[in-house]
């Protein structure tokens, strides 16, 4: 098995999709996040092909930070999200993935299996900001980002939980 990651700017996106969940091992949250709820369908799709999805987000543009399905950051603000997927599949389907992506520049993704071997379109010192908000009088904040080192020592606790 291998975990990918796949952060994107076109609405593709996903989570855990069973609406009935009430916990999952690689993450601390109880039951499904309102957000899910914004692609579901796509998840279950996903699931259903081999892909065990295990984190997720829609694409957000521009929604008010008090949004009670997508906000956060406090009041008056606006959050943007880039879509982004996590999941465990066979090597065959990752191969797959990775040719689609060939095709796909706006796609960014990193793989990794237990083994150490890592597949990735980016350096290993870029950092992809997949979640930013902008409130008035501050800088933007970014409390969501994506790079190599922190994914491959991620990678040690999923598959440890796997």
């Amino acid at each position: 098995m291998s975990k990918a990651s796949l952060a994107m700017e076109p609405p593709l996106v996903v989570e855990s999709p069973l609406g009935n969940l009430k916990s999952s091992p690689w993450s601390e949250l109880d039951g499904l996040q309102p957000e899910t709820k914004i692609i579901n369908e796509q998840l279950v799709k996903i699931n259903s092909k081999g892909f065990l999805t295990i984190n997720s987000q829609p694409s957000v543009n521009a929604e008010r930070s008090d949004s009670p399905t997508v906000g956060w950051g406090g009041p008056v603000g606006y959050v943007y999200q880039k879509a982004y997927l996590e999941f465990f599949c066979s090597k065959e389907k990752l191969d797959a993935v990775v040719e689609k992506c060939k095709a796909l520049p706006s796609i960014t993704y990193m793989a990794v299996n237990k083994g150490e071997n890592w597949v990735s379109n980016t350096a290993q010192s870029d950092v992809n900001v997949v979640t930013w908000g902008v409130f008035p009088a501050k800088k933007i904040i970014q409390p969501t980002i994506v790079d190599p080192a922190s994914f491959k020592v991620w990678k040690d606790e999923a598959f440890g939980t796997w």
